[in-house]
């Protein structure tokens, strides 16, 4: 049974980006992990866990990160 693991900081996704992240991941392992079986027959086993993480313990390039790092990359 697959086990996702995804690692996001913390307060960078509303509730509902999280549920269609779960979804939508979910779907994509379970598609491909159970190939060439029907993804139906995994997807109810397949576990997806996101966990937030303080933006103090991130580091990118050997130097910390941050929230506003992540938004300023996306608007640009």
């Amino acid at each position: 049974m697959p086990l996702i693991q995804i690692k996001v900081f913390e307060g960078a996704l509303t509730e509902e980006k999280k549920t269609e992240m779960i979804a939508r991941v979910t779907e994509v392992v379970a598609e491909i992990e159970a190939r060439p079986y029907p993804k139906e027959k995994l997807q109810p086993y397949t576990w997806c866990v996101i966990e937030e993480v303080p933006a103090a313990n991130w580091g990118i390039g050997g130097a910390p990160s941050s929230l506003e790092l992540l938004k300023a990359l996306l608007e640009s």
